[in-house]
C-alpha cells in the first residue's frame, strides 16, 4: 500500500512539473523613451484638496506656490511640486523626488528669468526613482522648464502661480524592438495621459519592419491599438500582452503556441460570426452564408455628416464591385428604424442595409466601432484584414478594395 501511495505521489509531483514547464513565463522587453517636442502646461492635481502635506525648503522667496502638483497613477503617488522666485529674481523649482513629501532634501533648480515661450525654453532632465512593486524599475526621466507667462496668457486659478509657470516636455512614447523569425519589429507604447501608464490610459501599436516608427502617432488608425490582456499579433507570431511595468520602463509579452483562432474586433483576427436582415427585402444576411466572398463593412448614421458626405462614392464603389468576390453591406446606427428605411429608399441605396439601434449597437460594440462613418473588410477566409474610421479612412478603404477587385 505504501509503495501505491509512494507511486501517486510522485505522479502527481512529476504531473505538476509538467505542467510548470509547459508554461512560458511573460519576457519583459525594455522600453526607451522618445521625447515629444511639445510642452505642456503642468496642471495635474491641487495638493490641498488632495490633503498633500508636504514639508518646505527654506528659501528666502519673494513668492512661492504648491498650487500645482503630479500624480503618478501606476504607482498611486503624489509628487509635490514648489516653484517660485527667490529675492534675488532666480526663478526656482523643486519636485519631490524620492516621494517622502519633504521639499528641503530634494535639489533646487534654478532657471533664468529671461524665458517667455515653451518651445525656446531651457529644459532640464529630472529622474524620479521609485520602488515599482515586484520589478525593479528604472527612473522617470521627463524634461521641464520654469517659463515667465507674460505671453502665454494662462490662468490657473491662482495669482501666485500666474506670475511663473512650470512646463514639462514628457515623453511622446516608449518603444522596444523585437525580432520574429528574420524581421525587426518596433513596439510602441503610447500614453492617453502624461504620467499614467495603467491599462485605461495606455496602448500598445506593432510597427512592420518597413515603416518608420517616427511616422506613426498615437491617433494612427492604421495599425491596432493593443492593451493589457490583448493577444499582439507580430508576424505569424502571437503573444499575450500581459503588463507593463508601473513606470513604464518595461512591457511583459508571454509567447503563444496555441495555433487556434484568435477572434476579436482587430485586424488579423477572425470576426465572430453575425447575422441579421436585411431593412427593404428582410432577407437573412448571414456572415456564414458569405463565407468565400469579401464582406464590406460600411458603418454610418443618418445623423452623422461626413457619412452622407461619402455616400454617393458608396454607392458608385458598390456598383463597381464584382458581387461574386464582395458584399458590402451597409450597418445603419440610428434610433429609428423606420426613419432609416425611408432614407434608404430615399437615397436609392441598393446595397444589404442592417440595422444597429443605437439603445443596443451590438454589431457596433461586436467589431469595436467608436467613430462613424467606420469601415471593417472581412477576408474570405472570416479574418478582419482592415479597418479604419473617417474620411481618411475611406480613401484607403478605397485602395484596399482596388488590391481586391485585382486579384
Amino acid at each position: 500500500m505504501k509503495h501505491w501511495v509512494l507511486f501517486g505521489c510522485i505522479f502527481l509531483i512529476l504531473s505538476g512539473s509538467s505542467a510548470l514547464f509547459s508554461q512560458r513565463l511573460a519576457v519583459p522587453l525594455a522600453l526607451k523613451a522618445v521625447y515629444d517636442s511639445t510642452a505642456y502646461s503642468f496642471s495635474y492635481i491641487h495638493p490641498v484638496k488632495n490633503k498633500l502635506k508636504v514639508k518646505l525648503p527654506a528659501i528666502p522667496s519673494k513668492y512661492s506656490t504648491l498650487s500645482r502638483s503630479f500624480k503618478l497613477k501606476a504607482l498611486e503617488k503624489d509628487v509635490a511640486v514648489l516653484i517660485g522666485k527667490t529675492i534675488s529674481n532666480k526663478d526656482y523649482v523643486v519636485i519631490d523626488q524620492n516621494f517622502n513629501s519633504d521639499l528641503s532634501d530634494d535639489e533646487i533648480v534654478y532657471f533664468p528669468d529671461t524665458l517667455t515661450s515653451p518651445a525656446r525654453g531651457n529644459y532640464k532632465s529630472l529622474k524620479i526613482n521609485a520602488a515599482a512593486g515586484q520589478y525593479k524599475s528604472r527612473s522617470i526621466l521627463f524634461d521641464y522648464s520654469i517659463i515667465k507667462p507674460p505671453k502665454l496668457q494662462i490662468d490657473h486659478g491662482d495669482s501666485t502661480e500666474n506670475k511663473v509657470h512650470f512646463f514639462i516636455r514628457p515623453n511622446e512614447y516608449k518603444q522596444a524592438t523585437i525580432k520574429v523569425d528574420t524581421a525587426t519589429y518596433s513596439l510602441m507604447l503610447f500614453s492617453k495621459t502624461v504620467f499614467d501608464y495603467t491599462k485605461k490610459s495606455t496602448f500598445l501599436v506593432v510597427v512592420p519592419p518597413n515603416v518608420d516608427p517616427r511616422s506613426v502617432k498615437a491617433n494612427t488608425n492604421e495599425f491596432n491599438k493593443y492593451v493589457e490582456g490583448d493577444i499582439v499579433l507580430v508576424g505569424l507570431k502571437k503573444f499575450l500582452f500581459e503588463k507593463v511595468s508601473p513606470l513604464a520602463d518595461s512591457i511583459f509579452l508571454q509567447t503563444i503556441t496555441s495555433q487556434e483562432d484568435t477572434y476579436g474586433s482587430k485586424v488579423g483576427y477572425m470576426a465572430h460570426p453575425f447575422s441579421r436582415r436585411d431593412m427593404l427585402s428582410k432577407d437573412s444576411v448571414s456572415s456564414k452564408t458569405l463565407k468565400g466572398k469579401y464582406i464590406v463593412l460600411d458603418f454610418r448614421g443618418t445623423w452623422c455628416a461626413p457619412c452622407l458626405q461619402i455616400l454617393e462614392s458608396i454607392k458608385k464603389m458598390h456598383a463597381t464591385v464584382d458581387e461574386q468576390k464582395v458584399a458590402m453591406i451597409g450597418v445603419c446606427y440610428d434610433k429609428d428604424p423606420g426613419k432609416v428605411e425611408a432614407f434608404i429608399k430615399k437615397r436609392e441605396i441598393t446595397s444589404l442595409q442592417l440595422y444597429d439601434p443605437q439603445t443596443n449597437p451590438t454589431l457596433s460594440k461586436q467589431f469595436g466601432i467608436t467613430a462613424y462613418p467606420s469601415f471593417v473588410v472581412i477576408d474570405s477566409s472570416g479574418k478582419i484584414v482592415f479597418k479604419d474610421e473617417g474620411l481618411t479612412g475611406f480613401q484607403r478603404l478605397s485602395e484596399q478594395l482596388d488590391r481586391i477587385i485585382k486579384k
